[in-house]
């Protein structure tokens, strides 16, 4: 089995295409990600969340294996959350608002 792709690599692979497109980072940006996340990205930077690497490989078309993989993990994260979101608007007394406000905190909506 291979090993998977290091956040370097993933950060040469976007970079790489971002220049074939000839787009500058700014030209990337967006309100979900600034052109230093961007930078951090093609750099490798750990502390950039998968969530925006993915995005940004999405983003600019950049077919990688580990990503597609990840989108589909944000996209099940996202579903369970909402449909839990669901179930508790359905079953919710909104008489009791402190009630409702718990169950929301009760919710495990963690960092991926």
């Amino acid at each position: 089995m291979d090993k998977p792709i290091d956040r370097v690599t993933i950060g040469h692979m976007i970079r790489k295409k971002r220049k074939e497109l000839r787009l500058r980072l700014e030209d990337v940006a967006d309100e979900n990600v600034s052109p230093s996340t961007i930078s951090n990205i093609e750099r490798g930077v750990q502390i950039v969340a998968k969530e925006k690497i993915a995005y940004v490989a999405q983003k600019l078309e950049v077919e990688i294996p580990e990503v597609s993989s990840m989108l589909r993990q944000i996209g099940k994260r996202e579903q369970k959350i909402l449909s839990k979101l669901k179930r508790l608007m359905s079953t919710t007394d909104f008489a009791d608002p402190a009630k409702a406000l718990k169950r929301i905190d009760d919710l495990k909506v963690d960092e991926f």
